[in-house]
């Protein structure tokens, strides 16, 4: 993202004079014109007036100078740059001209050479109380055309010595009585003359330092700083973009943000991985699905086929097929069991992952180490007040054009750390979704130059679950009620059991960061404990039977919703959006939790299904005894199936 130029307060006046051309052969330079052009052109970029003078007598020199005097009034950036050979004569500076061919000993020096130290004076005095700058480039050895006793000292010379004028920063290409024709000054002024932001003695600096590495310390340029400024000035000064600070106390919980973000949406599959249907282990996930569902169910609730079962008509709902693979026989598939919440979403995310904010940020401050946090804090906060930015404005039109969609159906949800990470959804995605997602990936990668993956939701095209992550460990058929108190002291909360239902576990442990939110049970780190329902939300649930549903109250977040007859509309209103669940799976049972009707051995049965979830205590709105709202899809993490014949 490029930075804005800030209408400068003071004007900046430059004059480049060049010289190359000089009568004897041994005195020319090289790309004088061509540097003076390109010191031209940069310097016009960031806001100078700038006068070009290449391969000049005397007269025409002195004239150029003081006409350009004339333009000066105090308070302005003046900067002089001189391309060309400089002598010295009894102590006193000159600037040699072309056409030269009448200077062959010192005394000629002071009659056809340019007095540099009258001009610099000329300078100062017109602008005396702020910027005046002379750089001095080149300035190989002057030979003169008579070597006469007192000249052959001179001639071995190369930058005079220049005294500190107040009111003047000097910059020579070189040391005194050091001499340079490599155009090695030239390459890094005007790679670093546009940096923005820069104190002009720290930009000098800069450059210097460049050339010492580059000339491996061959070449050592001068500085002679006589400003007497109260402030930074910059030759450069662009309006910056703002990003929010950060207090101390705001890191730990942004960080845990972060982690929490990487464990929701990390694991998305990649884009790359599910268009392409082709792979071995898809062939392998095909057969095995297809002969786990070439058997008819038993219609036993205990019996994992009828899950299997009960899953593709799930599925089969949403207009989804599914595919159930297993990883112990080496098939390496994403798992959507732990997003089984999200079964009915519409805005089911993408996620773009992307190697650095670089192509969004306009500076980075290289000794802050929290930039990056202070981006994502400044970006969540738009984010979550629906305010607009430059750089989520930025962000929404690439990913436009990637999905070949109007901006208005793109919407960020979320960006998180490591490195970059863009959450967003897309509202017009169609049924040829395969076709889509091989353009848009295509797309994504000419959009953002940082492109690393692309990831999508994983029940959003196919999903596959792994039949070996089902843990028998977590199997269990809740036969008598029980309850117990979950989560940290002093705000547990209690966990009634779901009496007449069999929960098949799924492996979780392991697979977050720690295992205290689940395991081992009754711990202070626990999670509370509640029930999500695998239903479809429609019209009539809502009390508008007939009419299309109001996205406003239905509440979704990123990558949850309460479907089938979802909350009735006051509440969904009035409780904001989230992931609704409740701690009753009574309450769940009654509207919420998903019917299967299946063809069994026993005859046609059906079935309900839920999903037991652990909510994270410190995201979790109480309403009542009946519902809870959960402001983040990280912060509810599936670890059972929960199915009971009715």
């Amino acid at each position: 993202m490029a930075s804005s130029t800030v209408n400068s307060p003071y004007r900046k006046l430059a004059l480049i004079l060049s010289n190359g051309n000089y009568s004897e052969s041994y005195n020319q330079l090289n790309n004088a014109e061509e540097n003076a052009k390109a010191l031209k052109s940069s310097l016009k970029q960031i806001g100078f007036q700038v006068t070009t003078v290449c391969d000049k007598g005397k007269h025409d020199m002195n004239t150029a100078i003081i006409d350009f005097c004339r333009t000066i009034r105090n308070g302005d950036i003046v900067l002089l740059y001189f391309f060309g050979h400089c002598y010295q004569v009894k102590g006193k500076n000159y600037i040699i001209p072309v056409g030269d061919n009448e200077i062959e000993e010192d005394r000629d020096v002071e009659d056809f050479a340019v007095d540099l130290d009258r001009t610099l004076g000329r300078l100062v005095e017109k602008n005396s109380s702020f910027v005046n700058i002379f750089v001095l480039d080149c300035n190989g050895t002057y030979s003169l055309q008579k070597n006469t006793a007192s000249s052959s000292t001179n001639k071995r010379k190369g930058v005079p010595e220049m005294k500190q004028l107040d009111g003047l920063f000097i910059q020579c290409a070189c040391s005194t009585n050091e001499s340079t024709r490599n155009n090695l000054f030239t390459k890094h002024l005007l790679n670093n003359i546009q940096e923005a932001n820069v104190n002009i003695p720290d930009l000098f600096c800069q450059i210097s330092k460049d050339v010492l590495k580059e000339s491996d310390k061959k070449q050592r340029p001068l500085s002679i700083n006589g400003l007497n400024l109260d402030r930074e000035v910059y030759l450069n000064e662009v309006k910056r973009q703002k990003w929010d600070d950060l207090d101390n106390e705001e890191i730990p919980p942004l960080m845990k943000k972060q982690e929490e973000l990487r464990d929701c949406y990390d694991n998305y599959p990649n884009v790359d991985d599910v268009i392409n249907r082709d792979t071995p282990d898809m062939k392998k996930a095909d057969e095995l699905t297809e002969s786990l569902l070439s058997t008819q169910p038993s219609g036993k609730v205990t019996d994992k086929n009828t899950v299997f079962h009960a899953l593709n008509n799930l599925m089969a709902d949403n207009n989804q097929e599914c595919v159930f693979f297993d990883s112990k026989q080496g098939m390496k598939l994403h798992d959507a069991s732990a997003n089984l919440t999200d079964l009915n979403v519409k805005e089911r995310p993408f996620v773009l992952k992307l190697k650095s904010n670089e192509d969004f940020v306009d500076y980075r401050d290289p000794k802050d180490k929290i930039f990056d946090l202070k981006v994502i804090k400044t970006l969540d906060s738009a984010i979550e007040q629906n305010e607009s930015h430059p750089v989520i404005d930025d962000i929404v039109e690439k990913l436009a054009k990637a999905h070949d969609t109007d901006k208005s159906n793109i919407v960020v949800k979320n960006v998180y750390l490591g490195s970059f990470n863009i959450v967003y959804t897309v509202n017009d995605i169609t049924s040829n979704v395969v076709k889509k997602l091989t353009s848009a990936y295509r797309k994504l990668k000419e959009q953002f130059k940082q492109f690393v993956a692309a990831k999508i939701h994983p029940l959003l095209f196919r999903p596959s679950f792994d039949i070996a992550q089902f843990d028998a460990g977590g199997d269990k058929t809740f036969a008598a009620p029980s309850s117990h108190q979950v989560g940290p002291p002093g705000r547990t909360k209690e966990y009634i059991s779901p009496v007449g239902y069999t929960r098949y576990g799924l492996k979780v442990l392991g697979k977050y960061e720690t295992d205290e939110w689940l395991h081992p049970f009754g711990i202070p780190g626990n999670w509370y404990r509640a029930f999500h329902g695998t239903g479809r939300a429609t019209a009539a649930d809502f009390g508008k039977s007939g009419e299309p549903i109001d996205r406003e109250f239905a509440c979704v977040d990123a990558a949850s919703n309460i479907h089938k007859t979802g909350f009735r509309k006051a509440r969904i209103h009035f409780h904001g959006e989230g992931v609704y669940c409740s701690p009753k799976s009574t309450f769940v049972e009654e509207g919420y939790a998903g019917e299967v009707t299946m063809d069994t051995i026993e005859g046609k049965k059906k079935f309900k299904m839920m999903l037991q979830v652990a909510v994270s205590p410190d995201d979790v709105k109480i309403v009542g005894n009946d519902i809870w709202v959960v402001s983040h899809p990280e912060s509810i993490r599936t670890y059972g199936i929960l199915i009971k014949e009715v």
